[in-house]
């Protein structure tokens, strides 16, 4: 069974990557967004506080849709269902 890439991500502990990760789209404000907080809330960082890290770094408001600032959480819970 394949595993999603969000779920191989190495880390150092919560919200610390062990390499640098780089996400763009057109820009970046919605798929590239959406991936760093999906990374974040994988990492430790809760989905809440990923966003205004997020908004914080770009300079913009971030992301596009109510359903795009949902997907973290849904993310990480789907993970845990996931956990070994």
């Amino acid at each position: 069974m394949m595993r999603p890439a969000l779920y191989t991500v190495d880390t150092d502990g919560p919200g610390r990557l062990s390499t640098h990760v780089v996400a763009h789209c057109r820009i970046g404000i919605g798929r590239a967004s959406l991936l760093a907080a999906g990374i974040l809330a994988l990492t430790g960082v809760p989905p809440e506080r990923a966003w205004p890290l997020i908004e914080r770094a770009r300079g913009l408001p971030v992301p596009d849709t109510p359903e795009q600032r949902a997907w973290p959480a849904e993310l990480l819970a789907r993970s845990r269902l996931r956990a070994p």
